[in-house]
């Protein structure tokens, strides 16, 4: 019976990284690795499979080219991955992680042909809502809008323990759960993946690590720009092309030494302290259950860093000599790389 491995998330845990990861090394893994990465076939083809999660969770906030595959193409998506002399397939879409008990069955009965292994990430609750919560003011680049206030924002699947539940009355019982945490080494997150797959694989030569992070984190500097300033600009044409020159200029400095993009939270100590109290329980029973968890299970429960909250960057403070340098730095930037023609 041929293995399938299913990356469901969470969000922000890297599975960005990971998909562009597994598009990077898709035919190696496929010609040295025995495994198969289904890839779209349509002038949209992205390196997710969010078409195929769509399908069992018709969501129309989607974007189109993530759109479902039609019962017919998923009958063709299932005989081909039937018919793969790989011994072993790969998918990965954070928006499985959206299903509710009824798609969970719907989609295990689809992959019944299969030994299936659920592979999760997960993120402690405070960085995680921190995390949905810049990825929410990203929306705010196209679409417009007015960004929701920070104390109203709410984030789904932070009961753990409930959400790991779910997928096994769905008919999931292999789940490989890692912990998801920023750290010095950025190919860990790769190493923490294929080892529930086959870990030896990344220590060929053959195997690509990105150079680059995909989908940063907002800076606070970025961050405060989109909450309180470009969401009210109203020409759609003019906010976009602020928004795609801000989104490359954050793309740009994320993880470089000695700049001033730095993440800085979001919520307040006190906040933070009652959202971790409150799914304590949830997380120690993830932990009992899953006691390999990953290199860093108790960054669950890690305290918080004791900083007055008062000290985090936020743009009022910055002085005005502080933003005219930031604000010069955007601009060269633009002109270096062709977005704004001299």
């Amino acid at each position: 019976m041929k293995k399938i491995y299913v990356h469901i998330g969470l969000e922000k845990t890297g599975t960005s990284a990971i998909q562009y990861f597994l598009k990077l090394n898709r035919y190696q893994l496929k010609v040295q690795g025995d495994i198969y990465i289904p890839q779209y076939r349509t002038k949209d083809t992205t390196y997710t499979h969010h078409r195929l999660a769509k399908s069992f969770f018709a969501n129309q906030n989607i974007a189109k080219k993530h759109r479902s595959y039609s019962n017919f193409e998923l009958d063709q998506l299932l005989q081909l991955l039937k018919s793969t002399k790989s011994s072993s397939i790969i998918v990965s879409s954070e928006l499985f992680s959206y299903y509710k008990l009824e798609q969970i069955k719907q989609f295990r009965a689809y992959l019944k042909a299969f030994k299936v292994y659920i592979i999760l990430f997960l993120r402690r609750q405070d960085e995680y809502l921190e995390a949905q919560y810049a990825q929410h003011l990203k929306g705010i680049w196209t679409k417009g809008g007015t960004p929701v206030k920070p104390d109203q924002f709410t984030a789904h699947n932070l009961n753990y323990n409930q959400f790991i539940g779910q997928w096994e009355k769905g008919g999931f019982d292999d789940i490989a759960v890692e912990i998801y945490s920023t750290g010095e080494d950025k190919n860990q997150i790769y190493h923490q993946f294929f080892k529930n797959i086959n870990a030896s694989l990344l220590k060929n030569d053959w195997i690509m690590f990105p150079d680059s992070i995909k989908n940063p984190s907002l800076s606070p500097f970025h961050l405060e720009l989109l909450k309180n300033y470009v969401h009210l600009i109203e020409d759609d044409d003019i906010r976009k092309k602020i928004s795609f020159l801000l989104f490359h200029h954050n793309n740009e400095e994320a993880g470089i030494k000695g700049s001033f993009i730095q993440n800085k939270q979001i919520f307040t100590n006190e906040f933070k302290r009652e959202l971790l109290a409150k799914y304590e329980a949830s997380n120690k029973q993830v932990l009992n259950r899953y006691p390999q968890i990953g290199y860093n299970a108790q960054h669950l429960f890690q305290p918080l860093q004791e900083s007055d909250d008062a000290n985090d960057l936020i743009i009022n403070e910055l002085s005005q000599e502080e933003m005219i340098k930031r604000f010069m730095e955007i601009l060269q930037f633009a002109f270096e790389e062709g977005l704004i023609s001299k």
